[in-house]
C-alpha cells in the first residue's frame, strides 16, 4: 500500500510542469485526534502529530499524501494462575488433579500506536471570502503493535512434558496490525493570509483491521496549510 502511494505521488509529480510545480503543491501540519473501534487493538481515543503534501491539479481538485505519529497504548492485561494442564483420559476432573498436571505462568498483553498514512482526493469550493469548504475521499491506515510476553512460573510434579516443549516456554513477542480502509471527510479552509490557511476537518475511515475485525475510526483536527 505505502509503495502504491509513492509511485502515485511520483507520476502525479511529473506530470506536472516544472515551472508550475511551486505554484501546485503545498504542504501542511496536522494535528488531531483518532477514536473508534479497532477490532483486537483497545488504545482508546488518542493524539496524532503529521503532515501531508499537496499537489493541485486544477483550481478545485487536488491529491494529498499524508504521514502521522499516533501517540497512546493501551493498560496491560495480566492474567496470572493455571495455563493449562496435562490431564489425560475423561473427565470431569478435580481442582487438584487440573493443578497436579498443570503449567502455571503469566501472562501480559499490550497495544500501542504506530504510524498512520492517508492518500486523498480533495475537492475545494473557490468562494471570494476567507472561508469555503472542500470535500476529500480516499484510503487510510494504520499501524498499532501488539506485545504479548508468558513467563512459566510452576510446573505440577505430575506433569510430563520433555524439557523445552513449546507448552514449557517462556516467550515475548511483538506483532503488526494493520486496520484502514475507504475515507471519507470534510474540511472548512479559513484563509488568514494570502499563503496561510487553517482548516478544521473531520474524517471517517472504514474497512478491516488484520484479522479481518472490523475498523471504524473517526478523525478530527485541524491543519496549518501554506500555498492552499
Amino acid at each position: 500500500m505505502r509503495r502504491a502511494v509513492l509511485i502515485l505521488a511520483m507520476v502525479a509529480t511529473a506530470s506536472v510542469p516544472a515551472a508550475a510545480q511551486s505554484n501546485r503543491v503545498y504542504v501542511a501540519g496536522v494535528f488531531a485526534g483518532n477514536g473508534g473501534g479497532r477490532g483486537p487493538v483497545d488504545v482508546g481515543t488518542f493524539p496524532t502529530a503529521g503532515g501531508l503534501v499537496g499537489l493541485r491539479l486544477t483550481g478545485a481538485w487536488s491529491l494529498e499524501f499524508e504521514m502521522d505519529r499516533g501517540f497512546g497504548e493501551s493498560s496491560e492485561r495480566v492474567f496470572e494462575g493455571l495455563l493449562s494442564s496435562q490431564v489425560s483420559g475423561p473427565g470431569p476432573y478435580s481442582r487438584e488433579e487440573l493443578e497436579r498436571t498443570g503449567i502455571f505462568g503469566r501472562s501480559a498483553h499490550s497495544n500501542s500506536v504506530a504510524n498512520g498514512y492517508s492518500a486523498h482526493v480533495v475537492w475545494k469550493s473557490r468562494e471570494p471570502g476567507r472561508v469555503n469548504v472542500a470535500l476529500l475521499g480516499g484510503l487510510s491506515w494504520r499501524t498499532f503493535d501488539q506485545f504479548h510476553s508468558l513467563a512459566i512460573t510452576g510446573v505440577g510434579p505430575g506433569v510430563t512434558y520433555p524439557a523445552g516443549h513449546p507448552s514449557l516456554r517462556s516467550f515475548a513477542e511483538t506483532r503488526a496490525l494493520t486496520g484502514g480502509g475507504l475515507t471519507g471527510g470534510v474540511l472548512v479552509p479559513i484563509r488568514v493570509t494570502p499563503a496561510l490557511t487553517v482548516a478544521p476537518e473531520f474524517r471517517v475511515t472504514l474497512g478491516v483491521i488484520t484479522d479481518e475485525s472490523t475498523y471504524k475510526v473517526a478523525h478530527t483536527g485541524v491543519r496549518v496549510m501554506w500555498g492552499f
